[in-house]
């Protein structure tokens, strides 16, 4: 139910009347038959006109209860198909524009390479709003204000989420706990053709996370260490929609990739390794071989690509980076191999 208030002749606000909007009552009606996701693009349509908090809180939770059905599943529908023929690659790791993307370039980029940059997929100045309102959520998380920008997601039925104060401290908001942002991000993934190219991929209707999608703003010093995703995720159909919204990787963290193909989980660790699920760089440096280490520049809207074995870390350099770093780390999934572990959102 939405409260909204009338204004007399002066502008004044006077007494409150309780309306229900008719997107909400359509909502109603669908999520009572189960159509859980007409429901979301029916508070969708109204929101993208008139912007209201209490539409974008329940998409969120009706995504889940979407993604709860999704991922109960026992079909396994095979992989997209790689496009290698379509994949041109000039020096160390493929890279196209967004007017190229699909699923069958991205699915051979991953096969021979381990990840895909594209540029300008979303466009420069909508990159920017939506970092300046991942600014704005951490300032909300950091003063306890409830309002759309920070929400802690609750679950229904409850999860024991237990990752939320690791993913804090590391620099991270998750994008379920900003209902403004999440509406915002999964439109724009949905506008300029995201979320074809992952189904495309995974070869079935994605599934994300409130555990593994992410708002990243990465300080200058911050820690870093080389990983694979799939150290801590098992074995999934997966792929990291990993999108900057700020200039990175020279005046501000950006990311170190060993462009390969990589099929195994490398030890964990060893030798200098900072924590358990980390990689040492002796380990690192030995799987990358001859294939060059690179830190890729990326501007706002830029996308790189990647699955659960790419071998990555924060690339961070004390003496000349001087700015935060904001992106969004995205972890799609085929509901097929969900993992357990994770609450389920539907995309």
């Amino acid at each position: 139910m939405i409260f909204r208030s009338r204004k007399n002749k002066n502008g004044n606000s006077g007494t409150a009347v309780e309306e229900t909007s008719p997107a909400m009552s359509k909502a109603d009606k669908l999520e009572e038959a189960g159509d859980h996701m007409a429901a979301v693009e029916a508070l969708a349509t109204e929101n993208r006109v008139a912007r209201d908090m209490e539409l974008e809180r329940r998409m969120v939770r009706l995504r889940h209860r979407a993604g709860i059905e999704l991922t109960e599943t026992d079909d396994s529908p095979p992989m997209g198909e790689p496009d290698y023929d379509s994949l041109e690659v000039e020096g160390d790791i493929p890279e196209i524009d967004a007017s190229e993307m699909n699923a069958g370039i991205a699915r051979a980029a991953l096969l021979r390479f381990g990840c895909l940059i594209i540029r300008n997929v979303v466009p420069q100045d909508e990159a920017l709003q939506m970092r300046d309102d991942i600014e704005l959520s951490f300032q909300a998380r950091d003063n306890e204000i409830v309002d759309g920008y920070f929400e802690e997601f609750v679950p229904d039925p409850p999860y024991a989420i237990l990752e939320r104060r690791w993913v804090s401290d590391g620099g991270g908001i998750w994008a379920a706990d900003s209902p403004k942002f999440m509406f915002d991000m999964v439109d724009a993934f949905e506008r300029v053709g995201l979320q074809d190219l992952v189904e495309g991929y995974l070869g079935e209707r994605p599934a994300f996370s409130v555990n593994k999608c992410t708002l990243r703003r990465v300080p200058p010093d911050a820690g870093t260490a080389w990983h694979q995703d799939g150290a801590f995720l098992g074995d999934v159909k997966a792929l990291n929609v990993w999108m900057s919204l700020s200039r990175c990787g020279d005046v501000a963290p950006g990311l170190d990739i060993v462009p390969k193909r990589i099929e195994e989980i490398l030890p964990t660790g060893t030798d200098d390794a900072l924590f358990p699920w980390s990689i040492s760089d002796k380990v690192a440096e030995e799987a990358a071989g001859d294939t060059p280490i690179l830190r890729p520049i990326f501007n706002p809207g830029d996308v790189i690509l990647f699955d659960d074995v790419f071998l990555h870390r924060t690339g961070v350099d004390g003496t000349t980076m001087t700015e935060n770093r904001y992106a969004i780390e995205s972890w799609f999934f085929g509901p097929s191999t969900f993992p357990e572990e994770y609450v389920p959102l539907a995309f």
